[in-house]
């Protein structure tokens, strides 16, 4: 069996185009994973979040706030605001 001679322009030019589509598709590929990371990631930042939301809410509720009377709770908010707390009859 004999060698073949040297591969021809146009032979050439298709090893070059077919080896840039394999670099894109790799690319293609490599964001994609980047991707599935990111999302990965944030939603396990949605769910902590909301664990810890979720936690601060049930202290909240057990909390001194969860037993004040809404009169207790217009006075308590008074003293942050440095001004009197109008009731609903109060507006115009």
């Amino acid at each position: 069996m004999t060698m073949p001679g040297r591969p021809s322009a146009r032979a050439l030019e298709f090893g070059r185009l077919y080896a840039e589509s394999l670099a894109r598709w790799s690319d293609l590929f490599n964001a994609a994973s980047r991707a599935v990371e990111a999302h990965v990631a944030l939603g396990e930042a949605y769910s902590a979040a909301a664990d810890e939301f979720d936690s601060w809410m049930k202290q909240a509720a057990a909390g001194p706030l969860g037993w004040m009377s809404p009169d207790a709770l217009r006075a308590w908010t008074q003293s942050f605001s440095g001004g009197a707390a109008g009731t609903a009859g109060d507006r115009p």
